[in-house]
């Protein structure tokens, strides 16, 4: 699918990657919120923007992800489901 698809399904929570990151494993999700821990150890969400965060290969979560010019002209991109990865 196309990058404007691909934010149609980011906005309705779906998680998406593209063929030409070679792996299911890397993906993108919207966030409206950052997890963070209160001062007695518990988790909470603090309030934010809504952004995109990258999952990479290597399982780090990467915050604040921007698309380049080769993501929004791909035409690759496609919905995956976590269960399958």
């Amino acid at each position: 699918m196309n990058f404007e698809n691909a934010l149609t399904a980011l906005k309705a929570g779906k998680f998406l990657t593209r063929v030409g990151w070679g792996t299911a494993l890397v993906y993108l999700v919207k966030k409206e919120g950052l997890a963070t821990r209160t001062k007695d150890g518990k988790l909470a969400t603090m309030a934010h923007r809504p952004y995109f965060s990258l999952r990479s290969a290597k399982a780090e979560t990467l915050p604040g992800w921007t698309p380049r010019a080769s993501d929004l002209l791909a035409e690759d991109w496609e919905i995956i489901d976590l269960e399958d990865v």
